[in-house]
């Protein structure tokens, strides 16, 4: 039996090893890993793998937990649906869906996406958003099913919120150094911020 007893240990680091490069491996699969800019914003947060249908079942997905600091955005949404690859693509007029967020803010409800369209954007300015931990996100609840899958949000400081680095004053105030200027920060900045939140299961 003493004979064994190596044998048993050296089996038993051989299992915690392949143990330990599992979970490692489950560890990059996990939700809310850094990506690139995914085309929504300054901030931007995407739903990987979410759909949203009027069913009262898989109407609504989250809360998915991120960081936003509170400011005024420029609000932008995008969503999808593969309607070019159904030949019967007709009368779904309320493709549409909106989001809350933890602090108590809720945004407008997106365009309807049209029949001939496999994307589109609704952009809402100036919005008031108080700092935030979580984001949910829900159909429009109008109309058939109208499936609609949310792409992402993004969070641009609206004109005016954008200081210039090399100036504490307001860059409105210079058109040279107005945002979206030469100097002024946008979405395609070194700043942005880019977030896939992949756990976006309907609930």
């Amino acid at each position: 039996m003493p004979r064994q007893i190596p044998e048993i240990r050296r089996a038993s680091a051989r299992v915690l090893v392949a143990v330990s490069v599992l979970l490692l491996g489950l560890g990059a699969l996990a939700p809310n890993g850094s990506a690139g800019n995914v085309g929504c914003g300054t901030i931007s947060f995407s739903f990987d793998g979410t759909r949203l249908l009027n069913d009262g079942i898989s109407d609504s997905a989250g809360p998915f937990g991120i960081d936003l600091p509170g400011g005024t955005y420029d609000v932008m949404m995008r969503s999808a649906d593969h309607h070019s690859e159904q030949d019967d693509q007709t009368g779904q007029e309320a493709e549409r869906w909106w989001f809350s967020l933890d602090s108590g803010y809720r945004s407008a409800p997106t365009d309807d996406l049209p029949d001939d369209r496999d994307a589109n954007a609704t952009t809402l300015l100036a919005q008031s958003v108080p700092e935030s931990r979580s984001i949910s996100v829900h159909h429009f609840r109008e109309g058939g099913v109208n499936s609609i899958n949310p792409v992402c949000v993004g969070f641009t400081p609206s004109p005016g919120e954008r200081p210039d680095p090399q100036d504490p004053g307001d860059p409105a105030d210079d058109p040279e150094r107005a945002p979206g200027g030469p100097d002024g920060g946008g979405p395609d900045d070194d700043q942005s911020t880019s977030v896939v939140l992949t756990s976006g299961v309907p609930t």
